[in-house]
């Protein structure tokens, strides 16, 4: 299938699965339900940490490939059979692969229609420390370049780990490799970090498109009411 618009005719960003369908025969010994506006790393991250298993674990027991960005419905229900959970509690977690609507790419994502450059392509985490203080699970907002923020404490998401980075002459990005979604690999406490304040403007925006994508009602901004 050919792709356009930006993307000069290849395909766009991100990997879908290129492993072969697979056989399903293993089943979590510890089940967990999804959680409402969590992304499908977070869930694979949490059914991971309650079955004592690495996240590659799940992924290579379900048939998925560790990298790719794009699930579609046989991945998901190649994970649905290892978690034991009905297809259509995971499908609203993860992103589908982009297709062509009049003559433009799009993703199914939280149930609408967006640009599949919406959706970050890559496999590092950003967090709201007071979130996951709060609460061990990564929301899928968290997954789109149009969301830096946190709207329910107002703070900017953090990227990268400060204790892996301090010697570093880039700074090191957050990624899926642990055991705990509130600990950076090499054990830094996230919910302990400092995250810089997001303005209160650029969070009346971001908190509208929130409540379409999560089927909430809220006021609308001055401006864009």
């Amino acid at each position: 299938m050919a792709y356009v618009r930006s993307y000069g005719g290849r395909r766009p960003p991100g990997r879908t699965n290129r492993l072969p369908p697979k056989k399903v025969t293993e089943r979590v010994a510890e089940r967990v339900n999804p959680r409402f506006g969590e992304s499908i790393l977070g869930y694979i991250a949490r059914l991971a940490q309650a079955n004592m298993v690495p996240v590659s674990g799940v992924q290579r027991c379900a048939g998925l490939d560790p990298v790719q960005i794009w699930y579609s419905d046989r991945d998901l229900q190649q994970l649905a059979t290892y978690a034991q959970q009905p297809h259509e509690s995971l499908r609203r977690l993860a992103p589908e692969p982009p297709v062509k609507l009049d003559g433009y790419p799009y993703t199914r994502f939280m149930g609408h229609l967006l640009d599949p450059e919406a959706v970050y392509h890559d496999q590092n985490r950003r967090v709201c420390p007071a979130c996951l203080k709060n609460d061990a699970v990564y929301k899928a907002t968290w997954d789109l370049r149009i969301f830096p923020g946190c709207t329910e404490h107002g703070l900017r998401l953090i990227h990268h780990c400060p204790d892996c980075s301090a010697e570093k002459e880039k700074p090191v990005p957050l990624n899926w490799r642990t055991e705990d979604l509130r600990f950076c690999r090499c054990g830094c406490d996230l919910r302990e970090l400092q995250a810089e304040e997001y303005p209160a403007h650029h969070q009346a925006a971001q908190r509208l498109i929130e409540s379409t994508l999560m089927g909430k009602v809220v006021e609308k901004p001055p401006l864009l009411a």
